[in-house]
């Protein structure tokens, strides 16, 4: 017979405990008196607790009050959604061991759902397009504990599961025989174990468990393990914790084990050089070490990051006595903010210190990157308008290269006994874009700024190394803090010869002015005193022409068509003349007597008694000739003389409906005297297959005065690089690099500001003495099968006839892509010659993320 539902549900409310929020409805209900039993059927809905369960049919026992689903449901526990083949539970008893079991459940945990949707779904999929879904619970038999509280027998829990069950298998799992759950919250785990691809991997098995089941939600991240040569392992366990919706903090602890270090006894030797303390950790640390990292993002547009690193260095440095002692603390910091504050403001500051000039170079394997002199420290804002711009910036560059003992001549290079760092503090910069003047075609552009640069402290840089084959190089060297401004306007007028050319004349002035705040005034080379100006100013026009032109056919038609352009162009520079006063920074000086004073952050020659030059607005036009041999002569009122320029240069292109399939670009850079210099540069592309190169040839030797004459027809390549490769796109790849640079410098790069190219070097040039560089670089990516590849790389020195670096590798990504493990293995040489050395072992297991935290 059938009955009014709502009576059951008022029977159903009322056995239940007070305070409890539940409820049974359905589309209709038949009543079996007889076995006293009641069956709802068509759009069930059962609420208990938190916890709201659809199904199609229930069966509920008036007598026991037991009751049972036997097809398949779902149900939605706020962010929650859990489906099931069935379930049984008993009313009337509160929530507990024998309140609800599900049997084969699924538990999804969404990043966010709509409040209501538990009651109005009509089916799991519509819940599933209402979120993005973080995280896939699988288990045999669920029991509700409590509101949102679960027990769960027989567990897998991956982050990267299918959308829905059965569908395909996740790419990996943390197992566990059960699993206390709290949705949307977290799951503790019984003895899990890791399986990839559904093998069991049993690495770093704990008793139990924590494992975030939400967005960002609070707990340990995967641990880290890797081994390099000059460090042994290298172990880190991370903490992931949460401040905020926008606010995060990963807290790591971690060791280092270091590589072996021989200390050799003081009596040994008695003078104790550098090399007591020797073996692969002399040059690596050894090691507790902690991180903490803040990462915020408290509005659309402003994003920022803060990593310290302590690390507790228990391998040796010599002290200023000779003797072994322990490193100590030593630290890293970095911070990065970057904010958009709309169209017209903006600004980024990238913080970059360390606590001694070694560690970061003691922490790689990168030959290159160990070599980089310095760390770079930036802040910057902008403000804009529709055609002008201003910018304010500041740069702290903090050295490299000193050393733990005090007597290390390498702290000399920033002052004695304390760095005095390279700063530019601050820089403002006012651009205005080409406008029209008035109603007349002339169009008008302007760039200024106002700049202090140099120490921070008033120290000179006092530099007692140079390279052995230079003569001299025991002398003081003056780096003074200054302020400088630059001006540069600019008046051009383009104009057009119908639609085949165009044209642009432009005329603008550099003017600069320097203040330095303790210039030196040092003994002249000769034995004579000699003074110097406070201040100096310089200026010069630059005159620009600009002729241009670009033509094109079509050949062929629809997806076959091929269209060539061919675009000529004329540049022509002009520099007439240069007006100095007082003391400029030139970029070197080779005093009358032959004596020579050098640079030591590139090696050239510099006068003495002269500011070193700190950019290219100090170094630009180049018209001070580095042959002058008289130092005086800086200091007059005009400098005579002048320069000009031109660069011819043809650009060819075929395109097709799919890109650019070839270009090639040839110019010519020529000046009054003749040809000073040739390039070329092409790139191509054919299916899979790519390849690009340049060739930089020229006349890079001139007359003079003392010198014997040079034959100006001896040309020699300046620069040369070539690279091709292919690419599949399915994990097969092949590239090939060389590279080719004289040390004297290709034009185009060794270009002072406002020239074209820079001009001919000396004969007797020093840069000439410099050795040339050549590399050749190799890689190589292959598919094996699946997601299995290999992977592997050189680079070789061609005038060293030695690898630099050897890494071969071999990697395996999942289907799904959320597993990907990466081996990799790193060889050096350790000498002169082909031998290498085993220098690193990297074997990177990533996972994906856990509800939105990150692996670091």
């Amino acid at each position: 017979m059938h009955a009014a539902f709502p009576m059951l549900v008022c029977l159903l409310v009322g056995q239940l405990p007070a305070g409890t929020r539940s409820a049974l409805t359905s589309d209709q209900l038949e009543e079996d008196d007889r076995h006293n039993l009641a069956i709802a059927r068509g759009h069930v809905l059962l609420r208990t607790g938190s916890l709201v369960l659809h199904a199609d049919e229930l069966v509920y026992d008036v007598t026991s009050n037991h009751f049972e689903i036997p097809s398949p449901l779902f149900g939605v526990d706020g962010t929650t959604l859990i489906t099931a083949r069935s379930a049984a539970g008993t009313l009337g008893t509160g929530l507990g061991s024998e309140a609800l079991t599900l049997t084969d459940v699924r538990i999804e945990e969404f990043q966010w759902l709509p409040p209501d949707i538990g009651l109005r779904a009509q089916s799991a999929a519509e819940v599933r397009r209402q979120g993005h879904l973080i995280m896939a619970v699988d288990g045999t038999l669920l029991k509700q504990l409590g509101p949102s509280h679960y027990e769960l027998d027989n567990v897998r829990v991956s982050p990267c599961a299918c959308p829905e069950a059965g569908k395909c298998r996740p790419d990996w799992a943390l197992a566990a025989n059960r699993a206390d759950i709290h949705s949307g919250n977290f799951a503790l785990l019984d003895a899990p174990v890791l399986r990839i691809s559904d093998l069991p991997l049993p690495l770093l098995r704990p008793p139990l468990l924590y494992v975030p089941l939400s967005h960002r939600r609070s707990g340990f991240l995967l641990p880290h393990l890797y081994w390099q040569s000059q460090n042994g392992f290298l172990i880190d366990e991370p903490f992931y914790l949460v401040l905020g919706e926008s606010y995060d903090l990963t807290l790591t602890a971690g060791d280092i084990t270091g590589a072996t270090e021989t200390i050799t006894p003081p009596g040994q030797n008695a003078a104790l050089p550098t090399g007591a303390i020797t073996g692969p950790g002399a040059n690596g640390v050894r090691g507790p070490r902690a991180s903490a990292e803040f990462r915020y993002a408290p509005q659309e547009g402003t994003t920022g990051r803060v990593l310290a690193t302590a690390i507790d260095d228990l391998n040796h440095d010599l002290d200023e006595n000779g003797v072994a002692r322990q490193r100590g603390f030593r630290g890293i910091l970095h911070a990065l903010q970057i904010a958009d504050l709309g169209p017209r403001d903006g600004d980024r500051f990238d913080l970059d210190l360390v606590s001694d000039a070694r560690l970061t170079g003691q922490l790689t394997t990168d030959l290159l990157f160990a070599q980089i002199p310095a760390t770079r420290s930036s802040a910057f804002a902008f403000h804009r308008g529709d055609d002008w711009l201003f910018t304010l910036d500041a740069v702290y560059l903090q050295d490299f290269q000193g050393n733990f003992a005090a007597s290390n001549t390498h702290l000399l290079l920033f002052g004695h006994g304390a760095p005095s760092t390279i700063a530019r503090l601050p820089a403002l910069t006012a651009e205005l874009a080409e406008v029209p003047v008035g109603r007349s075609p002339l169009r008008f552009a302007f760039m200024g700024s106002l700049v202090r640069d140099g120490p921070l402290a008033s120290a000179y840089d006092s530099l007692a190394l140079a390279p052995p084959t230079f003569p001299n190089p025991n002398v003081q060297q003056a780096r003074v803090a200054m302020e400088r401004l630059d001006l540069d306007p600019t008046l051009s007028l383009p104009w057009a010869f119908g639609r085949f050319a165009t044209a642009s004349l432009s005329a603008s002035w550099r003017q600069d002015a320097w203040l330095f705040e303790n210039n030196p005034v040092p003994a002249d080379l000769n034995g004579g005193a000699q003074s110097f100006s406070q201040a100096g100013t310089r200026g010069y026009p630059v005159l620009d022409l600009e002729l241009g032109s670009e033509l094109s056919r079509d050949f062929g038609t629809g997806d076959g068509k091929v269209r060539h352009t061919i675009a000529p162009q004329l540049d022509l520079r002009a520099i007439p003349f240069q007006l100095m006063n007082g003391t400029v920074p030139p970029l070197w000086v080779i005093p009358a007597n032959g004596q020579r004073v050098y640079d030591h952050s590139t090696t050239l020659p510099v006068g003495s008694f002269l500011p070193l030059p700190y950019d290219e607005i100090d170094t630009a036009a180049g018209l001070t000739s580095p042959l002058r041999t008289t130092a005086g002569s800086l200091s007059t009122s005009t400098t005579p003389g002048g320069l000009a320029q031109g660069v011819l240069h043809v650009d060819q292109r075929l395109r097709t409906h799919a890109g650019e399939i070839f270009a090639l670009d040839v110019g010519e850079d020529f000046d009054g005297a003749g040809a000073e210099s040739t390039y070329a540069t092409a790139s191509g592309r054919a299916g899979l297959f790519h390849a690009a190169g340049f060739v930089d040839w020229s006349n890079r030797e001139l007359p003079c005065p003392g010198c014997a004459q040079v034959d100006r027809s001896l040309r020699r390549f300046t620069e040369a690089w070539a690279e091709a490769g292919m690419n599949d796109r399915r994990g097969d790849g092949l590239a090939l690099s060389f590279v080719r640079a004289i040390a004297a410098g290709a034009p185009r790069i060794s270009a002072p500001l406002d020239l074209l190219y820079a001009p001919a070097l000396a004969s007797n040039d020093l840069r000439w003495q410099l050795p040339d560089i050549s590399q050749a670089s190799a890689s190589a990516t292959a598919r094996i099968v699946g997601g299995l590849g290999l992977h592997a790389g050189a680079s070789y020195e061609l005038p060293a006839s030695l690898f630099s670096s050897v890494t071969v590798g071999a990697g395996y990504t999942s289907g799904q892509h959320c597993c990907t493990i990466d081996l990799n293995a790193v060889f050096q040489p350790v000498r002169a010659g082909p031998n290498l050395g085993f220098a690193a072992v990297f074997v990177v297991l990533d996972l994906g993320e856990f509800t939105g935290t990150t692996s670091h």
